[in-house]
């Protein structure tokens, strides 16, 4: 299957899930908690931004539903959000909960980033596990431009992907533990730090990473299915090990969810 017939058939999976979710917080993610743990970093980043400028733009790069990003932009009505997805079924929902809560900082688009250029410049950009739903590294590196060409010159881009190596350590992990691997999702396409962030660091003048999907998942995917294996029961995204683990604080490397926050362009001489 080549790149096209790929990225059709994850677009239906994300159409068909919209119809079956609607308006639910786990239109996108199952995992609600992990969900929360990501709003959550997406708020303090913006708050950190806020500091440097009253009134700003903020788009929402792959926004499903429109369930994060109106989340935020209650918290932050100085602020005036954009939410995009190429997704019809879930921009309907995103609209859906727009017009039924009235909040009026806050719009929805239908944009394929493969295709569609990102119309005006932003201050804040933010993705959340969107662009591993690219096929291929090319595809992602160009989406990733896309953004970079979307963004003011001192704005700030963060980027909540999954990556290889944090899975494939925290799969280690799951096998001493004598549990399963967890496989990738067949829509997903991780990225390669090593790879990616040369990249990135050749577009910004300051990089950080955390991963922080680390302590949660050792927390909920190793503690807790240990002790699902044991008494040979279900886990549920909802049960009260998931809602501690994310409370934890961020260390190490065991689980595939990072974030990028890139703040600043590079000028031409990449300096």
């Amino acid at each position: 299957m080549n790149d096209v017939e790929k990225y059709k058939g994850i677009k239906k999976y994300w159409d068909n899930r919209a119809q079956k979710h609607g308006r639910s917080a786990q239109a996108t993610t199952n995992d609600y908690y992990m969900r929360e743990i990501e709003i959550r970093c997406l708020t303090n980043a913006i708050s950190e931004f806020s500091k440097r400028k009253e009134k700003f733009t903020v788009a929402d790069i792959g926004c499903g539903n429109g369930y994060s990003t109106i989340k935020l932009a209650k918290k932050y009505p100085e602020a005036q959000f954009n939410g995009f997805d190429y997704s019809e079924n879930m921009i309907s929902f995103a609209k859906e909960i727009q017009d039924q809560e009235v909040i009026p900082n806050v719009a929805f688009h239908v944009l394929d980033i493969t295709k569609d250029p990102i119309p005006e410049k932003y201050d804040f950009v933010f993705t959340d596990r969107c662009l591993i739903n690219l096929p291929s590294y090319a595809l992602q590196i160009s989406a990733i431009e896309s953004i970079y060409n979307a963004l003011n010159d001192n704005g700030t881009f963060v980027l909540i992907e999954n990556f290889i190596d944090g899975h494939n350590s925290f799969n280690k992990l799951r096998k001493e533990f004598g549990l399963k691997e967890i496989n990738i999702r067949e829509h997903n396409f991780f990225f390669d730090k090593n790879k990616l962030e040369p990249f990135l660091d050749s577009l910004f003048k300051s990089i950080e990473f955390i991963n922080i999907s680390s302590q949660y998942y050792i927390g909920s995917r190793i503690i807790y299915s240990k002790i699902c294996a044991g008494e040979k029961i279900e886990p549920d995204y909802f049960d009260v090990h998931h809602k501690i683990a994310s409370k934890l604080p961020f260390i190490g490397n065991f689980g595939p969810i990072g974030m990028y926050s890139l703040r600043g362009k590079c000028n031409e001489s990449g300096e």
